[in-house]
């Protein structure tokens, strides 16, 4: 009798170190997803994992080369940071990584725009001319004045160079050129 006495008692022990071992288990995910609360699309993204990539510390140069020639350098990460060698060249077509770690990039981008040293003229239907500038911050060029012209005293050489567009180093060099062509 003291042999099935002893055979209870081990199984109720074994039936209590299971419940405290389920118990324990239930607790530490409990734990878990109070200390590490994540929504669905909280996820991690591993599939970058060992892909380098800009932090929020890395140093970006970026050099602009303009379809004028002049090339203008900045510093800052605009709106790069998290973003890997190829994610940077897929945001940025006619871009190339001269160099990449993680403290540093080096960013060259051709644009077919001008400076912005420049302004363009540009002969529009309805005999109006628009003035044209390059934004830096998006590397387009913006439309900055559209001015009334009477195209019949023009000579025809100065109409296709304004159709294709002139280019100019100021805005007070327009004023002169539209006065001239206007006497």
């Amino acid at each position: 009798m003291n042999f099935i006495k002893r055979l209870n008692e081990f199984k109720k022990m074994r039936v209590l170190m299971i419940l405290g071992f389920v118990i324990t288990l239930f607790v530490g995910f409990l734990i878990g997803a109070i200390v590490f609360d994540r929504q669905d699309g909280d996820a991690l993204n591993v599939s970058k994992a060992g892909e380098l990539s800009v932090l929020p510390t890395t140093n970006v140069e970026w050099e602009f080369k303009f379809i004028c020639g002049h090339i203008e350098k900045q510093t800052g990460r605009r709106d790069i940071t998290g973003l890997t060698k190829s994610e940077i060249l897929k945001l940025y077509e006619n871009a190339d990584i001269t160099f990449m770690d993680k403290d540093n990039v080096k960013i060259s981008v051709y644009s077919e725009e001008y400076c912005e040293q420049h302004y363009l003229l540009v002969l529009m239907e309805g005999d109006m001319l628009a003035v044209m500038h390059t934004n830096i911050d998006t590397l387009r060029s913006e439309q900055l004045a559209v001015i009334p012209i009477n195209t019949e005293g023009i000579d025809e050489g100065t109409l296709t160079e304004l159709a294709a567009g002139k280019l100019f180093d100021s805005l007070s060099e327009i004023d002169a050129f539209i006065e001239g062509i206007d006497s």
